[in-house]
């Protein structure tokens, strides 16, 4: 099983993922509003780690 995230990593990939929104959706005004929503979430309260447990195994 994967380890978690920690906080840098996070911001790491949603600044990745974001920038790439931005670059290529197909909808340029689209992408861009994605990538800053994605980071004011990020801003305004970081994701937390996510749980260890696969979903099938927290039921």
């Amino acid at each position: 099983m994967a380890k978690p995230m920690d906080a840098a990593e996070r911001r790491d990939v949603i600044e990745k993922l974001a920038t790439a929104l931005k670059a290529n959706f197909l909808f340029p005004d689209i992408g861009a509003r994605y990538a800053g929503q994605l980071r004011a979430n990020l801003a305004r309260a970081p994701m937390k780690a996510s749980p260890t447990r696969p979903p099938s195994e927290r039921r």
